[in-house]
């Protein structure tokens, strides 16, 4: 009967929004707790004698499992006492205020799920955000809350409850000025059971254990080496959680969350046999997979923190080299820096690094920063920036600290930019000395963060004044000599300007060197790349190029002595951007474009050159009456004539739709998207602008890709449009429809043809520059007549076929010789090369005697198209014409 009174009540409890933890405890949802029999013996002592208990301890120290097994031991009655059977509902104070707007309301929820809980007599009460008793409820400071009452209730006995609580929210530090502890007439109802931390071996017996249960329950085999490095790594990386939680979770993330393939069985490795004989494999957690689950759930690159991944100075100063012009010490710096980090040689008690960067403006003391950041903890996020201009006096150290304290508790891994430090109070420079040698800092609250795993730079300007008074080192041409002698008279400064215990805490003083003529072009052309690559350049297919002049009105007008390379961004989209913008607003729907940027009378120009290729004509009103009388189909391939019907035409569409899929689906396609994304990708370098050359090939092979890419893309909408257009002339009957649906799909099937070619073609990288001689010479024939005008028309039709693809474009042949032309372009021998050999135009006869000479037989004209290769030296310089065409005798032999 007790038990049907409790279970009716539970179950009246959930109803009201609380869970039955004992029910979840008997489905093996719960946590557990190890090595923590004394703390749950404590909690037991006070349940059993009907006091409420609060269990207080850091995060992830186990609170939440000793409350989760001490209810799976009452539910499953192994307590070995009084307290088996009981039950444990849970349920949170927002739990409780959901839904509730009118005054008492709350209270009347309240007191239906405290008569519930009294009615079962076996059934604690855990009250999830016990800390938020105080507060839970009240409409001002002088009306009740939750915490009014439930004391009566705990006072007389009539409910036990349950809490946890971190001894923040507990004290209620960062949390406001009221907190759960400053109701003392509340707390003395509890029972406190401290969790502490446990020890190093303590710690690892635990992950033993959770190893054990994570092994069964999801089939994985937990390596030992595994279980340290997911000790060492929670330590170093965590501070402000605590052992065991923090390593457990990422054990437990790493068992359910390593999605890589089952390695092929070895020998000897990985193979479990089952009772029955039947042989499995259990999937190995090694500790590479929980170096690489943390770096996943922590976004730290895998490369800092594996053990197996190697990492040469060579490496890291390559990638900050490219990123940062002209600044090889301060590079140095930050490389050793990051190399110790990597190697966990840096001093355990201090910052990973404290670095003074002093320097003219602009010069890239906060661009390396960011990259450090960047590099070293995954993104340029993890940077804090403080003004230190903002903290002159002393009364502002207080909202200093407090400002550092709430950024640097959100996230452990940092580099802290202190920028412009000798503005600070000397206050200021005090509170910081603490900070450089333990790498610890508490505001005035008693919160506490660690910057064990924090890089503190600190940038200035001091001394950076020229010594007759000109104005700042910033961007000058000096020699190496003069320098370094600069930079020793800035590091004196710096020495002279702070206290020698700052000074002394320092790891290193870097002086950046001014920006020299040849730096100040790179940074141009860099950022005027990156400009370029903008969304509403890229998603308009705008080719991209620009001439070196350009480079020098940036340089002229975006750097400067006083400023270096600051000004340089507002310079380009005054100079660039802004007439680029008015050109793109003007053509708004312009189509497929070349853009190159030049200079004029001092100033930066943009041409903008169409390329689309104009849409294909609709069929005259005769040829459709031809078409319906006769509905012929000629095949784009054979050149073969077809005589079909609605229900055949539309069968040849949906072939054609087909086949287009077929195409988009293959491997040459694919290879093609892949190879697109591959080239795409590399113009997000940082140094991709600095050979310009190769960067406009590698953009001509992007465009070259989509163009390919895109057409099948059309296409493919074109058949869809043309299925349902002949589905819409069977049902409605539509004269003349039958006859335009013929033409359309004469139009799709060459426009396919071309695009399997074009296909085709695009199997190189695309990066080569081909340049070709399209020959065409006259060819006689016995069934032929002369063919007259026709190899130059055929000449003619390349010549405009390459104009609209963009290509350059030259017709070399002297006054009545066969038409030469010479074409430039990325690929072009790849999709030029079926073209080689007899073409053939054929028309119907005229009337009178070439009717009856030919008996009604269509006219034929032959024409030769031969494709040579320009020699090297010509595809690369403007030559005369005659020298071209004896290029083009000595290649015909």
């Amino acid at each position: 009967m007790r038990h049907t009174a409790a279970t009716e009540n539970m179950d009246r409890l959930v109803e009201l929004g609380a869970a039955n933890l004992s029910a979840r405890a008997l489905e093996g949802l719960l946590a557990r707790a190890y090595g923590r029999e004394a703390e749950i013996a404590k909690v037991y002592e006070s349940l059993a004698a009907r006091k409420s208990v609060l269990l207080l301890g850091a995060a992830n120290v186990g609170k939440t499992a000793v409350i989760h097994e001490a209810t799976a031991r009452m539910a499953r009655k192994t307590t070995g006492g009084t307290l088996d059977g009981w039950h444990v509902a849970a349920i949170s104070t927002g739990a409780v205020l959901v839904g509730t707007k009118y005054l008492g309301e709350w209270q009347t929820r309240l007191g239906e799920i405290l008569d519930a809980v009294k009615a079962a007599k076996t059934v604690f009460f855990y009250i999830e955000d016990i800390w938020a008793l105080r507060d839970a409820g009240r409409a001002s400071d002088k009306s009740d809350g939750f915490a009014t009452f439930l004391r009566p209730f705990i006072e007389r006995h009539e409910i036990v409850v349950i809490g946890e609580a971190t001894p923040e929210n507990y004290n209620g530090s960062g949390y406001g000025a009221r907190a759960l502890a400053d109701d003392q007439s509340l707390v003395k109802l509890f029972d406190i059971v401290t969790l502490e931390e446990p020890s190093r071996d303590a710690t690892k017996a635990i992950l033993r254990d959770v190893a054990r249960d994570l092994q069964r329950k999801h089939k994985v085999r937990i390596e030992p080496a595994a279980l340290e490095r997911a000790y060492e790594l929670t330590r170093r990386f965590e501070p402000y959680q605590a052992f065991p939680g923090k390593a457990t979770h990422l054990l437990a993330e790493a068992a359910v969350g390593n999605l890589t393939p089952r390695p092929p069985l070895q020998r000897g490795e990985g193979v479990a046999r089952s009772a029955g004989g039947e042989v499995s494999a259990d999937l190995p957690i090694t500790s590479d997979v929980v170096s690489q689950t943390f770096s996943r759930l922590t976004q730290l690159p895998e490369k800092m923190i594996s053990d197996t991944i190697p990492l040469t100075q060579e490496e890291i100063r390559a990638y900050f080299n490219e990123r940062v012009i002209g600044q090889e010490e301060a590079v140095n710096t930050v490389a050793d820096v990051v190399t110790l980090f990597k190697a966990e040689l840096n001093d355990p008690g201090r910052p990973l690094g404290v670095l003074f960067f002093v320097g003219p403006t602009g010069v890239g003391k906060t661009e390396l920063a960011k990259t450090l950041a960047e590099y070293l903890f995954g993104s340029k996020d993890k940077l804090i920036r403080l003004d230190m201009s903002e903290f002159k006096t002393g009364l502002s150290a207080p909202d200093l600290l407090a400002q550092l304290t709430e950024k640097q508790r959100r996230q452990s891994f940092t580099v802290l930019l202190l920028d412009e430090i000798e503005k600070a109070s000397p206050l200021v420079f005090d509170l910081f000395l603490q900070v450089f040698d333990d790498a610890r800092l508490t505001d005035a609250s008693g919160r506490s963060v660690d910057l064990h795993n924090t890089i503190i730079i600190m940038t200035s300007n001091i001394g950076t004044e020229l010594a007759d008074g000109r104005g700042s080192l910033g961007f000058l041409n000096q020699g190496e000599q003069s320098v370094a002698r600069e930079a020793g008279r800035v590091a004196r400064a710096v020495e002279e300007y702070f206290r020698p215990e700052f000074i002394n805490r320092l790891d290193s003083i870097v002086v950046f060197k001014p920006l020299g003529v040849e730096e100040a072009r790179r940074i141009a052309r860099r950022e005027l790349g990156k400009a370029l690559l903008r969304e509403g350049v890229l998603r308009r297919n705008i080719l991209l190029d620009f001439r070196d002049e350009v480079l020098d009105v940036l340089v002229r007008d975006g750097f400067s002595q006083a400023f270096g390379a600051r000004p340089l961004q507002r310079a380009i989209k005054r100079l660039v951007l802004l007439p680029l913008a008015r050109q793109i607003a003007a053509q708004p729907s312009a189509g497929e474009q070349l853009l190159e940027l030049y200079a004029r009378d001092g100033q930066i120009a943009a041409a903008i050159i169409p390329v689309t290729a104009a849409a294909a004509p609709e069929p005259e009103e005769a040829a459709l009456k031809e078409l319906h009388e006769r509905l012929v189909v000629t095949d784009a391939a054979s050149g073969r004539a077809r005589t079909m019907d609605l229900r055949t035409l539309a069968g040849a569409i949906a072939g054609l739709r087909a086949r287009i899929e077929e195409q988009i689906a293959g491997p040459r396609y694919q290879a093609l998207a892949t190879r697109s994304a591959e080239l795409l990708e590399q113009t997000r370098g940082p140094s991709f602008w600095d050979d310009n050359a190769r960067a406009r090939q590698i953009m001509t092979a992007i465009y070259a890709f989509e163009r390919v890419t895109d057409h099948f893309a059309a296409l493919r909408n074109r058949a869809e449009r043309l299925v349902e257009t002949a589905e819409q002339i069977r049902r409605h009957g539509d004269a003349t429809g039958p006859a335009r649906l013929a033409a359309q799909y004469e139009q799709l099937e060459r426009d396919v043809a071309l695009a399997e070619l074009e296909l085709l073609a695009g199997e190189g990288d695309g990066l080569a520059s081909d340049a070709v001689f399209l020959c065409v010479t006259p060819y006689a024939a016995g069934h032929a007549r002369e063919p007259g005008e026709w190899p130059a028309e055929l000449a003619a039709l390349y010549r405009r076929w390459a104009e609209r693809k963009g290509h350059e474009v030259a017709l070399v042949s002297e006054l009545g010789a066969p038409p030469i032309v010479r074409i430039a372009g990325a690929n072009l021998r790849g999709i030029l090369r079926g073209e080689s050999g007899i073409h053939k135009h054929q028309c119907e006869p005229t009337e009178g005697r070439d009717r009856d000479r030919s008996r009604g037989r269509p006219k034929v004209r032959l024409a030769r198209v031969e494709l040579l290769p320009v020699p090297p030296e010509g595809s690369r310089a403007v030559r005369p014409e005659a020298l071209q065409i004896a290029e083009v005798g000595e290649l015909l032999g």
